[in-house]
C-alpha cells in the first residue's frame, strides 16, 4: 500500500502490541479533552456542528478526531439499532481498548487495519455516544475508563493489559460493561457488577 510506503511500516505495525507511551502527559486532562471531543464540545476549526467524531488517543498523549459519516450518510436502522441497545439521552462514554500507534492509525486504511471494528465505533459515535479509543496503559486505564458506561476491548490487546483491568473497571466505571470483540468477528458481552 502506498500509506505503507509512505509511512515506512510493515505488517508489525499492525500486529496488537503495548505501545510505549508518555507517561510525563497529565492523563486526567487529555482524558477530559478526549470525552469533549466525543460530546461534542470540541471540534475542527470550520467543522460543521452536527459533525460527530471520534476521539484516539495516541501514545503520545495527544488527541486525535476521526470524523464520523456525515449526517445523514448511514441507514436509519443502523443508528436505531445502536440506540436501542445504548439509549441516546444521555449520550453514552464508550471507552475502546484498541492499538494506537500512531503509524498505523494515522489514516483510516490504517487505522481498520489496527481496529478491526472501527467502522462499529463510527456508528457509535454517528449515533451521538462519546467514544474514546486509547491503549490501556497502566499509567492510563484508570483515567481512560473513568465515568465510562460501555468498555469495548480488542481481545488481541488483552495479552498486554494490566492483571487486574477488569477491577480497575469495576471500580471506576459509571455502568460496568463489557464487550469483548474477537478478531474473527465473534463477540462477548457482561457487566462486570455481576460478574463475581
Amino acid at each position: 500500500m502506498i500509506w505503507d510506503r509512505i509511512f515506512k511500516r510493515d505488517d508489525s505495525a499492525f500486529e496488537p502490541h503495548m505501545p510505549q507511551v508518555d507517561t510525563m502527559s497529565h492523563p486526567e486532562s487529555v482524558f477530559t479533552d478526549a470525552r469533549n471531543v466525543g460530546m461534542g464540545y470540541k471540534r475542527p476549526p470550520g467543522a460543521h456542528p452536527s459533525e460527530r467524531y471520534v476521539a484516539l488517543v495516541t501514545p503520545g498523549r495527544l488527541v486525535m478526531q476521526m470524523s464520523c459519516p456525515l449526517p445523514g450518510t448511514r441507514p436509519p436502522a443502523v443508528v436505531m439499532e445502536i440506540r436501542e441497545r445504548f439509549p441516546v439521552e444521555p449520550p453514552a462514554s464508550i471507552v475502546v481498548i484498541a492499538l494506537n500507534e500512531l503509524a498505523a492509525v494515522r489514516e483510516v486504511k490504517g487505522a481498520k487495519r489496527a481496529i478491526p471494528f472501527l467502522d462499529y465505533l463510527m456508528d457509535m459515535g454517528y449515533a451521538g455516544h462519546a467514544v474514546t479509543i486509547f491503549e490501556g496503559h497502566p499509567t492510563a486505564l484508570k483515567h481512560g475508563l473513568r465515568g465510562g458506561d460501555l468498555l469495548i476491548v480488542d481481545v488481541a490487546m488483552i495479552p498486554f493489559l494490566q492483571p487486574d483491568w477488569q477491577d480497575v473497571a469495576r471500580e471506576v466505571m459509571r455502568t460496568p460493561r463489557v464487550e469483548l470483540r474477537h478478531r474473527d468477528g465473534r463477540i462477548e458481552c457482561f457487566n462486570l457488577a455481576e460478574v463475581g
